[in-house]
């Protein structure tokens, strides 16, 4: 038996699967396996997957989305923990090393680093917010719909969890958000530690950077009524509903303001305070974006260029 499964879906990544796979054949942890789900490519896929050698696996089936996909590489895998990673990700070598540490000392259910982003060549462009839960994670997580910095290129899962808690979501219309809906049922059962190190590298490119607000907010919507609607996590986290779907506005905001529909951004900030009055003074990610919003849409998208090139 293996330590770690790292389960790889992918689906019309040709162009930078190889990149991801040889990334996990770097690590400096060796007691691993590797998976590759293919969600139903139609480009070079398979090709490449056959051209990476006898220690990747690969799967093939018919397209169902992302969930479906790690589910199907999560119950072929023969590890004591699974490690995600996406198919345009990718690691630097000691990710699994210290993911494992992580988990093994503090007894955590669930490990994770933080995440750099690079843009399509794999320069880096910035990173993401990464940090511990200071509290009990399923309330951090459905209180501020945030992850801590935690997805699904950068943690490292005891299997045995999916069997408590249950696998990905396959429901096509929550895809967008099926990771943070998976955390919050993890949360449930198991503990979060944060690795104090950033591993893990997201990569920002045409196919996977197009913005669309409305696809956005209708799966994290749906994310959090699924959460809402799980009878085993409501006596944790009933209490919260008004904030959540208040955060929910914020964050649908953001989306639509960095699509440059600044009116609308406003609109859904205006339904955040609605909802829960308190978030004008304990969210400064509403007022923050409030404000960059009176700039306009031109100014805005020059802001946010000026950042990226700064590498921030």
């Amino acid at each position: 038996m293996v330590k770690i499964s790292v389960v790889i879906p992918t689906y019309n990544r040709q162009e930078y699967l190889k990149t991801a796979v040889e990334s996990v054949l770097a690590q400096t942890y060796r007691d691993f396996e590797v998976i590759v789900v293919d969600d139903g490519s139609t480009d070079d896929t398979a090709r490449v997957a056959s051209s990476l050698g006898p220690k990747v696996k690969y799967i093939l089936q018919e397209n169902r989305q992302c969930g479906a996909a790690r589910n199907n590489g999560i119950r072929k895998s023969g590890g004591e923990y699974i490690a995600l990673l996406d198919s345009d990700d990718l690691w630097t070598p000691e990710h699994l090393e210290t993911c494992l540490k992580a988990a093994e000392s503090e007894g955590a259910g669930v490990a994770y680093s933080g995440s750099y982003l690079v843009d399509a060549e794999g320069k880096m462009i910035g990173k993401l917010p990464a940090a511990d839960f200071r509290f009990d994670p399923l309330r951090g997580l459905v209180a501020g719909l945030s992850s801590r910095g935690c997805n699904a290129s950068s943690c490292l899962i005891k299997k045995d969890l999916f069997e408590k808690a249950g696998y990905f979501s396959e429901i096509r219309e929550l895809s967008a958000s099926a990771d943070w809906e998976m955390w919050t049922r993890l949360a449930s059962c198991a503990r979060f530690k944060f690795t104090g190190k950033y591993t893990a590298k997201i990569r920002f490119h045409p196919g996977k950077c197009s913005i669309d607000p409305e696809g956005m907010a209708r799966s994290m919507k749906l994310a959090v009524d699924t959460a809402f609607s799980n009878k085993a996590l409501l006596p944790e986290i009933g209490g919260l509903k008004r904030r959540a779907y208040s955060n929910l506005s914020v964050l649908t905001a953001v989306n639509y303001y960095a699509a440059g529909r600044m009116s609308e951004a406003r609109q859904h900030l205006a339904s955040a305070v609605r909802n829960y009055p308190l978030s004008l003074f304990i969210n400064p990610l509403l007022v923050y974006t409030f404000l960059r919003s009176l700039l306009g849409a031109r100014a805005a998208s020059t802001i946010r260029k000026a950042k990226w090139g700064l590498g921030r």
